[in-house]
């Protein structure tokens, strides 16, 4: 195996079997699926064709197949006929915007307020899962620039979040930060502006 160490290449080779991985984040698993891909390419038969071979050669080698029952096609702006030949040639089926990649909402269009539900009901589920620990300020402001601004940040390098939503985001760190809980409002100690000054 070109000399490299035995351990070594089996390592690599189980993470390489391995379907999936998780990562032990604040004491939560995460789960992150190396089975999942997202492909983008231009939308002519030709392009699509070439993919499409090189995804059959790649499981020729290695050993893995694609599962046309899980794999989808999204279409931009393409006739029917052309449409209806690409998903006969791949043998997989038309999936509909939007659609979640990685736990986030992909759409050909810009989103509305409303459809950024998914994030702000994940903020509001972190904070409410530290209900009842008797955090101190420090910590709970530890948690929000760790946990999450950091869920936020990943959707803002996808998204430019609309207004409404980064006031709905503020309003639950405030809460959290003050009063413990995402949901009840307290009275600040603190100016939110002077919070968010760089330290």
């Amino acid at each position: 195996m070109l000399g490299f160490p035995g351990q070594f290449v089996h390592l690599i080779m189980q993470c390489v079997e391995t379907t999936s991985s998780s990562v032990p984040i604040n004491g939560n698993l995460f789960g992150f699926f190396q089975d999942d891909i997202l492909l983008l390419v231009r939308d002519d038969k030709t392009f699509v064709h070439i993919l499409h071979q090189q995804l059959v050669n790649f499981g020729n080698v290695s050993g893995l197949e694609i599962n046309p029952g899980k794999s989808s096609i999204y279409f931009g702006r393409l006739s029917e006929n052309t449409k209806v030949r690409i998903l006969q040639d791949t043998g997989f089926s038309e999936g509909s915007f939007p659609f979640n990649y990685l736990e986030v909402p992909l759409s050909p269009h810009r989103f509305l307020a409303s459809q950024f539900f998914p994030l702000l009901h994940k903020l509001e589920m972190a904070i409410q899962s530290w209900l009842g620990k008797h955090l101190s300020y420090a910590g709970r402001l530890e948690l929000l620039k760790s946990v999450l601004q950091g869920m936020v940040q990943f959707w803002l390098n996808i998204f430019a979040l609309p207004n409404l939503v980064i006031k709905q985001i503020t309003c639950l760190c405030r809460n959290f930060l003050w009063s413990g809980n995402a949901l009840k409002r307290s009275s600040a100690p603190v100016a939110w502006e002077k919070v968010c000054l760089p330290k």
